[in-house]
C-alpha cells in the first residue's frame, strides 16, 4: 500500500499559480474530488484549460485550497460522487466559500479505473455542466440537512438491526437441524418458544447443544430490544406536516392560501390513511424530508422509481416494467403499505382503478395483480405528497383517517 506524503502546502503549487496567471480575468475553478476515507484525489481546471493533477491529500489540505483560491478571487466550484462518507466534506467545503455538488456515481474512466482518472473526469465533467450548460453530465444528488439525516439515521439503523437479528436466528436454526433437531423453529429465540425448545433439548439429553445455541438467543434478545427502541425513536422523530400554500390541482380543494403559522401545523392523522401505519408513515416521511420538493404529480413516481422504462426508436414506443431508479426504501414500503390500504379502504381511487386486481369480489391473480398494487403505490405516494401540501383531503380522496 503506497503512503502518501505531503511535502508542500497545495496553495503554494507553482503549476496553479502559473494557470492562474496565464487565467488573467478568467477565475471560474473547477475542483473534481475523488472520495477516499483520509486522502482524497484531486484535479483542478483553472478557467477550462488542462487539467492539473493535485494527487491525494488529507481532507482539511483541500479545504485549505479553496480557500486559498477564494481569496485570490476565484470563483469555486466543486464535485465528488455520493458515497458512504456522509456529508462533512461537502459541508466543509461550502463552508469554505466554494460551490460545492455531490452527485450520483456514474461509469467515468473505463476499464481503467484509478483515482486520478476519476478526479479528472469528474472535474471535466463539472466544467461542462458549469460553463457549458451541459445538465446531463452529471445527476446532482440532494443533500439532507442535519436534522433530516439524523432523522433517518433511527429507522435505517433498525432495518440494519433487524436484518442482523435473522442472520443470528437462521445460524442457530442451521445448527439445530444440522444436528438432526428437524422441527418447525420459526422465532425459535422468543422467549416462551425458548423456553419451550430449551426444555425439549434437556429432556432429549442435548445439553451441549444448549450451550451452543443459547449465546445466540440471547443475542437475538437483545438486538431485538434494540429495534424497538429504535422503533419508538423513529416513530417521535416524525413531525407533523404543514399547511400548503401551493396552488390547487384541477379538481381538488385547496387549503388557505398564505404562509403557514405554527397554529395551523396539522397532525399526522389527517395526512396518514387507515392501513399506513406509525413506522411506515415514519420511513416516508424521513426520506422524503420537504414534500414540497416536488412540483407535480409526476416527480413524487419518479422519486420513488416507479417510472416506466422506455425503448423506443423512431416511430416506435416500447415502454417496459418501472425502471427501479428512485428510492427502494421508499418504494418497498409503499408496497407493503398499498395491500393494506386497499384492503381497509375499499373506496379509495386506486381499488375503483383496479376491481378486478385489489377490489372487494377481485378475479384476476397473478402477475396482473402485482402490476396493480405496484401502480397503487405510485397513487398512494402522490396522494401523500397531496395531503402533505394541502391540494386534497382523506375524504376527498375515498380514505379513511388513521385510529391513534
Amino acid at each position: 500500500m503506497t503512503t502518501y506524503s505531503l511535502h508542500t502546502p497545495i496553495p503554494c503549487h507553482a503549476a496553479i499559480c502559473k494557470a492562474l496567471n496565464l487565467a488573467g480575468q478568467e477565475r471560474r475553478v473547477t475542483l473534481g474530488l475523488d472520495l477516499e476515507l483520509n486522502t482524497p484525489a484531486g484535479t483542478l481546471i483553472v478557467a477550462g484549460g488542462q487539467p492539473l493533477n493535485l494527487g491525494k491529500h488529507p481532507r482539511s489540505l483541500w479545504v485549505e485550497l479553496v480557500g486559498w483560491l477564494i481569496k485570490q478571487g476565484c470563483e469555486v466550484h466543486c464535485v465528488q460522487e455520493a458515497c458512504g462518507f456522509g456529508w462533512e466534506f461537502h459541508r466543509e467545503l461550502e463552508g469554505a466559500g466554494a460551490s460545492s455538488m455531490v452527485v450520483a456515481p456514474q461509469e467515468l474512466s473505463g476499464k481503467r479505473k484509478t483515482d486520478k482518472r476519476d478526479a479528472r473526469m469528474l472535474a471535466s465533467l463539472l466544467w461542462d455542466y458549469v460553463s457549458r450548460g451541459n445538465r446531463a453530465c452529471l445527476r446532482p444528488v440532494r443533500i439532507p440537512t442535519v436534522e433530516v439525516q439524523q432523522q433517518r439515521g433511527s429507522h435505517r439503523r433498525r432495518e440494519q438491526v433487524v436484518k442482523l437479528r435473522g442472520q443470528i436466528a437462521s445460524q442457530g436454526r442451521s445448527l439445530l437441524w444440522d444436528h438432526g433437531w428437524l422441527r418447525d423453529l420459526d422465532s425459535w429465540w422468543a422467549p416462551k418458544n425458548w423456553e419451550q425448545l430449551r426444555a425439549d433439548l434437556l429432556a432429549a439429553g442435548r445439553t451441549w447443544l444448549v450451550g451452543m445455541i443459547e449465546p445466540m438467543q440471547r443475542l437475538c434478545l437483545q438486538l431485538n430490544g434494540y429495534s424497538e427502541e429504535l422503533k419508538k425513536k423513529a416513530i417521535s422523530e416524525v413531525k407533523p406536516p404543514k399547511s400548503a400554500t401551493r396552488k390547487s390541482e384541477p379538481g381538488l380543494p385547496l387549503n388557505a392560501a398564505h404562509p403557514p403559522t405554527a397554529s395551523e401545523e396539522a397532525p399526522a392523522a389527517k395526512v396518514r390513511p387507515k392501513g399506513l401505519g406509525e413506522l411506515s408513515y415514519a420511513i416516508i416521511a424521513a426520506e422524503v424530508g420537504d414534500w414540497n420538493r416536488f412540483k407535480n404529480r409526476g416527480q413524487p413516481g419518479s422519486f420513488i422509481g416507479c417510472c416506466p422504462s422506455e425503448y423506443s426508436s423512431g416511430e416506435k414506443q416500447k415502454m417496459g416494467e418501472i425502471d427501479r431508479m428512485g428510492s427502494s426504501r421508499i418504494r418497498t414500503t409503499l408496497v407493503e403499505a398499498a395491500w393494506r390500504i386497499c384492503r381497509l379502504n375499499p373506496n379509495w381511487r386506486g381499488v375503483r382503478k383496479y376491481p378486478e386486481e385489489l377490489g372487494p369480489q377481485r378475479t384476476v391473480r397473478g402477475a396482473r395483480k402485482r402490476k396493480a398494487i405496484v401502480a397503487c403505490a405510485r397513487m398512494l405516494m402522490i396522494d401523500l405528497w397531496r395531503l402533505h401540501v394541502g391540494t386534497a383531503t382523506l375524504k376527498g380522496l375515498g380514505l379513511e383517517p388513521a385510529t391513534t
